[in-house]
C-alpha cells in the first residue's frame, strides 16, 4: 500500500513510500522503477514510512515512532536520469513522541522549518538545522498544538496577575500552560530527553515558570 508520494527535480522523478517499509523511485519519463531503498530510516530502524516531502536538496521521510529521515541529493544529473544512488541518507531523528506515527509533513518556503502532523493530534514545528544536528537521535522541537492531558494531572499552579494556569500530566509527562479566560491551551512542552517533569510552579506575575525534574530545575519565560 502506497502511503505518500512526491515529485523530485521538477517532475523528472517520482518518490513513493510503502506501508511495508521500502521507498521507491520512478523515472517519470519512461514510467519505470529505477531504484528501491529497503530501509529509508537506516539499517537499524524498523520504522515504517507514512509521509514524504521533496525539497531542493533532496527529500524528507517521516513515519512511525516519531521518526524523520533526511536524504540529500549528491548528483545534479538526477533531473535527467534519476537513480537511488544520487541520494544519500544524512540523518534520522525523532521529532515526535516515541511510538507516535507522523502522518503528514510540510516545509516552509525557506526550507528551514518542518511542520509535522501526528496521528495523536500533535502539531509540531522542527528546525531542519535541529534535525540535521540532533544528538542521540532526538531533535529539539516545539509542539504548537497537542490536545489535552492523556491521564491524571500530577501538578497544578495558577498565576495571580495573568489568567494563566500550568498543569503537569502524570501519564503523558507534558507541561501545559492554560488561559482560563479563553479556555484554551496556550503552550505545550514535553521533554524529548526522557526525563519526565514532576511538578510546576508559576510566578505570581505569570511571566515565569519553574518545572522540576528528578535531578534538575528548569525555568521558562512565558510570553
Amino acid at each position: 500500500r502506497i502511503t505518500d508520494h512526491a515529485w523530485v527535480e521538477q517532475g523528472a522523478g517520482l518518490l513513493a513510500c510503502n506501508a511495508d517499509g521500502p521507498l521507491y523511485l520512478f523515472a517519470t519519463q519512461e514510467m519505470n522503477l529505477v531504484g528501491v531503498i529497503e530501509n529509508p530510516f537506516g539499517q537499524d530502524s524498523e520504522a515504517l514510512p507514512l509521509s514524504l516531502y521533496s525539497f531542493s536538496e533532496g527529500f524528507v521521510l517521516a513515519g512511525s515512532d516519531g521518526l524523520v529521515s533526511v536524504w540529500e541529493r549528491t548528483d545534479d544529473s538526477v533531473k535527467d536520469h534519476p537513480t537511488i544512488e544520487q541520494f544519500q541518507h544524512v540523518r534520522t531523528a525523532r521529532v515526535g513522541r516515541p511510538g507516535t506515527s507522523i502522518t503528514s509533513i510540510d516545509m516552509t518556503s525557506t526550507e528551514e522549518t518542518l511542520l509535522v502532523g501526528c496521528k495523536n493530534g500533535d502539531l509540531i514545528l522542527a528546525q531542519m538545522a535541529s534535525i540535521l544536528g540532533s544528538r542521540n537521535g532526538v531533535a529539539e522541537c516545539s509542539v504548537i498544538s497537542g490536545g489535552y492531558h492523556a491521564g491524571p494531572v500530577a501538578s497544578l499552579d495558577i498565576a495571580a496577575q495573568r489568567p494563566l494556569a500550568v498543569t503537569v500530566g502524570k501519564k503523558d509527562k507534558v507541561v501545559r500552560v492554560w488561559n482560563y479566560a479563553t479556555k484554551q491551551c496556550e503552550l505545550r512542552w514535553q521533554s524529548m530527553s526522557g526525563d519526565p517533569p514532576y511538578t510546576a510552579a508559576m510566578h505570581p506575575f505569570g511571566y515565569f515558570l519553574a518545572v522540576s525534574f528528578s535531578e534538575k530545575l528548569r525555568f521558562f519565560h512565558v510570553l
